[in-house]
């Protein structure tokens, strides 16, 4: 496997020049913060700040007069329509930045002789991801809701999600440190997924629950794969063989198995 933590002249801990701690140590006590703090006083002006400022971004409007409609007929029974639209957003944003990023992992992996091999899988989780994008667009249409806007939980997770793109688009990291990136960033979409299957459930859009959960499977499915390169690259044993595109998660269950853990919040997740 390559080696991110060969030996380097890191210089970043005290341990490796002993006889300048006291002397740091000194001059921390020697020139204190000019300004006295607290956590509580940072916790009260956190506070403070919460109260008065403005949300992140705001809802647009319906695309179309069939989805104006449905929101103000929701809304008058106690329906809150744009929560789910809301999410909706975040999903379709969070999977096209996320067809970027195996982009970008497929660059690297292309760069690295070791990694060629992989490619293919890659190459696997990348379509479906698209396949996913459009399956929210889809979904946000059929709802009357543009999915060019950006609602405020879309906007969330572009910022959410620089912190992956640096880390993949820097010539400087390594496969192992590519594919740990590509485990956290599948976790969370697993798990937003789950979350969308349960508001459609609960806004009677059984039709899009059914096409989530298909999603779902697939997301399982790209968890154990990440996973499974992961451990390969940090000469781990293999958890357990991943066929890529039977719809299998890295337990291996049925999609009814996978959706019936849906419904426990109670228990683990799968």
């Amino acid at each position: 496997m390559a080696n991110s933590s060969k030996k380097s002249f890191n210089h970043t801990g005290i341990a490796i020049d002993p006889d300048n701690v006291k002397e740091m140590m000194d001059a921390c006590h020697h020139y204190p913060p000019d300004i006295k703090g607290s956590e509580k006083q940072l916790e009260k002006e956190r506070v403070l700040l919460h109260t008065q400022s403005s949300s992140i971004g705001s809802m647009p409007p319906s695309a179309t007069l069939k989805g104006m409609v449905k929101n103000s007929i929701n809304q008058l029974v106690g329906n809150h329509p744009q929560l789910f639209l809301d999410k909706l957003g975040e999903r379709l944003a969070y999977e096209r930045s996320g067809i970027r990023l195996y982009e970008a992992a497929i660059a690297k992996a292309l760069g690295d002789k070791d990694s060629k091999k992989n490619i293919q899988s890659l190459l696997h989780i990348k379509k479906e991801e698209m396949e996913h994008m459009e399956l929210v667009k889809s979904a946000m249409e059929q709802l009357g809701a543009d999915p060019t806007a950006i609602t405020p939980c879309a906007d969330l997770v572009g910022v959410m999600g620089q912190g992956f793109i640096q880390i993949l688009t820097d010539p400087r990291t390594e496969m192992p440190q590519v594919f740990n990136t590509l485990l956290n960033l599948e976790l969370i979409d697993n798990a937003a997924w789950e979350l969308l299957i349960q508001l459609a459930n609960a806004y009677d859009h059984e039709d899009l629950s059914v096409k989530f959960e298909k999603a779902f499977i697939q997301e399982e499915e790209h968890v154990a794969i990440v996973k499974s390169l992961l451990h390969s690259y940090l000469d781990l044993e293999e958890p357990q063989e991943i066929q890529i595109g039977t719809g299998k998660s890295r337990q291996g269950f049925s999609k009814k198995a996978g959706v019936k853990a849906l419904g426990n919040s109670s228990k683990s997740k799968h």
